[in-house]
C-alpha cells in the first residue's frame, strides 16, 4: 500500500465519522429522554395506585419515595438516565406544579440529554 492509497484511506474514514457520529449522538439522546419519560410516566402511575388504594382526597401529600409509591415499582424509584450522575433519588424527577386535584412529573435533565426537553405527565382533573 502506498502513501497515497493510506491518506485516501484516512480521509474516507474521517469523512464516514464526520457524518456518521451527529446521528449517532442525536439519536442516543433522543433514547435516553424516550427512557426517562417512560419511566416518570410509570412513577405516575404508581402516584396513581397509592393514590387509589388510600382513598387519598388530594395528591399533594403523596410523596414518589413512599412505601406506597415504590411498591409498585419493584422497591425503588427508577434511575433517570438524563441526569449526569444516575443515582435514582426525588432529586431526579420534578413534580412541581402538583395540586390537590392534579400531580404533575417530568424528568429532570442535564448534559446527558443536552437541550432536549422531558415530557410533563399529569394525572387528575
Amino acid at each position: 500500500m502506498t502513501l497515497v492509497e493510506l491518506l485516501v484511506a484516512v480521509l474516507i474514514i474521517q469523512i464516514v465519522t464526520a457524518v456518521a457520529l451527529p446521528s449517532y449522538i442525536t439519536a442516543a439522546l433522543a433514547s435516553r429522554l424516550a427512557a426517562a419519560n417512560t419511566d416518570a410516566r410509570t412513577i405516575l402511575e404508581s402516584v396513581e395506585g397509592a393514590y387509589i388504594k388510600n382513598g387519598s382526597l388530594s395528591y399533594i401529600g403523596i410523596a414518589i419515595n413512599s412505601a406506597d409509591v415504590l411498591s409498585n415499582l419493584s422497591g425503588s424509584l427508577p434511575a433517570n438516565p438524563c441526569m449526569t450522575n444516575v443515582v435514582n433519588t426525588v432529586a431526579d424527577w420534578d413534580t412541581t406544579g402538583t395540586t390537590a386535584t392534579k400531580f404533575h412529573i417530568k424528568a429532570k435533565t442535564t448534559t446527558n440529554c443536552s437541550s432536549l426537553t422531558a415530557t410533563t405527565f399529569t394525572i387528575g382533573s
